[in-house]
């Protein structure tokens, strides 16, 4: 009988199972806090940003342009209800 000349230690792939130590696993529990707590203020910080952004782009660019402005409203009736009450519930007013 021939024994075969194997290294033992190439055969072993799981020896031992130690468990972390405390200050390991709190330190692992910290960086995915802060990790997590820097991803979350900084998606707050962009959609914050983005919101600003588009109620800045809305007042300046619809909102005050001279080209959306309304020039002149014309309001015809058939006399069942005054032109003046139409402009009143509409909220028009001169100027």
């Amino acid at each position: 009988m021939i024994r075969s000349k194997k290294n033992r230690r190439f055969n072993r792939s799981h020896v031992l199972d130690v468990k972390l130590s405390a200050r390991h696993r709190r330190e692992v529990r910290t960086r995915w806090l802060t990790t997590g707590l820097g991803v979350a203020i900084g998606v707050v910080a962009v959609m914050a940003l983005v919101w600003r952004g588009g109620v800045w782009f809305l007042e300046e660019y619809v909102y005050r342009n001279p080209a959306f402005a309304i020039k002149a409203i014309e309001v015809r009736t058939d006399g069942v209800i005054a032109s003046t009450e139409i402009l009143r519930w509409g909220g028009g007013r001169e100027g």
